[in-house]
Order: structure tokens, then C-alpha cells, then sequence
């Protein structure tokens, strides 16, 4: 019973991922989104240099020298922020 019912679960999710189609927007939203997050967060974040140093490289400079609680936490939030608009805007079309 239970090899029947992953086979009918799996056979849906097989044609729902037919149906969809690829796109280069949306990787976009989440670029976009995440290099906003970490730019506003290296910023507005009151203690963003505690902690170990990310290495960023060339782009310390523009992102405060943040460590690397505040790159995950910013990373996360701009995940999150991309998530929605994708959402929102698929929803909309």
C-alpha cells in the first residue's frame, strides 16, 4: 500500500514539474535580492563585526567587513525576501 501511494505522490509531483517552465527571473530576484539584503544589513546591523571575519575578498569594502553570522543571517533574509517576491509575481501572471 504504501509503494502504491509513493508511486501516485511521486507521478504528481512528476507532472507538476512537467508543467513548469525555467526561466532566468528568477535567479534574478534571488541575486538581486540577497546582494540588496547584505548591503543594507553590513550597514544597519548595530554590532555586524562580531565574530569571525567573512572573506569577501575585493568586496570587504563595500559590505562593512561583516563576519559571517551577519553574511548568514543577511543571506537568509534576502532568501526569504526573494522567496515572496517570486511568489507574489507568479501569482499575479
Amino acid at each position: 500500500m504504501a509503494l502504491q501511494f509513493d508511486f501516485v505522490l511521486l507521478q504528481a509531483v512528476a507532472n507538476d514539474i512537467a508543467d513548469t517552465q525555467l526561466s532566468f527571473g528568477t535567479p534574478l530576484i534571488f541575486i538581486i535580492s540577497c546582494l540588496l539584503v547584505l548591503f543594507i544589513a553590513s550597514r544597519a546591523i548595530e554590532c555586524p563585526h562580531v565574530g569571525p571575519k567573512m572573506p569577501l575578498g575585493p568586496l570587504e569594502g563595500i559590505f562593512n567587513k561583516m563576519s559571517v553570522a551577519t553574511f548568514i543571517g543577511a543571506m537568509s533574509f534576502g532568501h526569504i525576501i526573494a522567496a515572496i517576491v517570486t511568489l507574489v509575481t507568479r501569482q499575479a501572471a
